[in-house]
């Protein structure tokens, strides 16, 4: 039995060493200094052979295509210029496997004038040592592939008349080369682009945002927990580095916290009667800020005002006969907190007589009405007079 329970915990161990390896999007710094998060399947570098190749950014945000290194990483490569893009390379580096990644906005090497598809392309060029065949042509997807020419044909239509040198990937082209002739019986070829099988996005540069935010409870007494907790946000991939809370009270008292936790502790021990200021301001590594402010007010002993928002218990105001409804105390209220809860008694009422009392000690209650009448539930504090809290029950419509 013991083996048995030691292969099990390794299993179980070796399961979650397995699914819970995951790699987290990463941040791209430009040289401009903006930062942008890529996904974790783009690499930052790539290295083929004993050259490490850097991630081009600019080609991945202007065209959305993965990069590796530039054109100047492609031996043999060329330029040619163009009426509507300029100058233009026929590689523009490396794909994420080490091929050369084609163009599709080079210039043809001839151009007869005829678009593609009027071409007189060769059926089963490599049947006729024009070129070797491809085993990509084989693939299952080969005609999605050849389809991506746009040239309003069916893959099937195409598949024998281009050889695939290169399989497209999902963020890599492909490329195939096709075989036409002439009028004058002269043989060309030319090397068509197929597209990626999935674009990238375009990067959206970080949100670098940063949000000044914490509790407080609006009221309490003297030297009681003032319930202060920091719920301060930055935006993913950027951090708070400054945190300042200040408090002024107009009762002389000033003091400044850099330390949250600090300023939760101390808080926690309370303030003297005043009515304070509390100012927070928080600011991120990128220089984004913000602050917010919250007032309280410190009582001596006594009598807590309506300002006393949440309720000590929660519960319908009417439910039908027989219907069962739940009543629940809420902990953290703020009756909870500056108050001392003595008891709470609940009563059923039937024609106007209070009947079947008893303590309610359980955090729930649950009750079925049987009759069309009302339930009572009487609270008692060490600091605070009586609340009572009625809910019509088992009424009939």
């Amino acid at each position: 039995m013991k083996k048995t329970k030691t292969i099990c915990i390794v299993i179980i161990v070796l399961m979650l060493s397995l699914t819970t390896t995951s790699y987290a999007d990463w941040i791209y710094t430009h040289p401009n200094g903006t930062k942008y998060t890529l996904p974790d399947d783009i690499p930052a570098e790539k290295t083929f052979g004993s050259n490490t190749y850097k991630l081009n950014f600019d080609i991945l945000r202007d065209k959305h295509l993965v990069v590796y290194g530039d054109h100047t990483d492609v031996s043999g490569n060329e330029k040619k210029s163009t009426d509507v893009s300029g100058d233009e390379w026929r590689y523009l580096g490396l794909t994420m496997y080490g091929d050369k990644f084609t163009n599709k906005d080079f210039p043809n090497d001839a151009d007869s004038g005829r678009k593609p598809w009027e071409k007189n392309w060769i059926r089963n060029p490599w049947g006729m040592g024009l070129c070797k065949s491809s085993k990509f042509n084989r693939d299952p997807d080969a005609t999605k592939w050849i389809e991506t020419l746009g040239w309003g044909m069916r893959g099937e239509e195409l598949i024998d008349f281009f050889v695939i040198q290169i399989k497209p990937t999902k963020y890599a082209p492909g490329s195939a080369k096709g075989f036409h002739k002439t009028d004058k019986g002269v043989v060309y070829y030319q090397t068509f682009y197929l597209d990626p099988l999935e674009e990238v996005p375009e990067p959206k540069p970080m949100e670098t945002s940063v949000k000044a935010d914490f509790y407080l409870i609006p009221e309490t007494y003297e030297y009681y927990d003032t319930r202060f907790s920091d719920h301060s946000k930055a935006s993913p991939g950027s951090n708070i580095i400054k945190w300042e809370l200040k408090i002024d009270g107009n009762n002389g008292y000033t003091k400044t916290f850099t330390k949250k936790k600090e300023a939760e502790n101390e808080l926690s021990k309370g303030l003297r009667e005043g009515k304070y200021t509390f100012i927070l301001f928080v600011e991120n590594d990128y220089g984004k800020s913000d602050q917010a402010s919250q007032n309280i007010k410190v009582k001596k002993e006594g009598e807590i005002t309506e300002i006393i928002v949440k309720p000590m218990i929660t519960a319908p105001e009417k439910v039908k006969v027989n219907n069962v409804f739940t009543v629940k105390i809420v902990k953290n209220s703020i009756l909870h907190v500056i108050n001392k809860l003595e008891y709470i008694h609940w009563y059923i009422y039937e024609s106007d007589k209070k009947v079947n009392p008893g303590e309610l000690t359980q955090e729930n209650f649950t009750y079925r009405p049987e009759y069309d009448d009302k339930m009572e539930f009487e609270i008692s504090f060490d600091k605070n007079k009586y609340v009572y809290f009625i809910v019509k029950v088992g009424y009939r419509e």
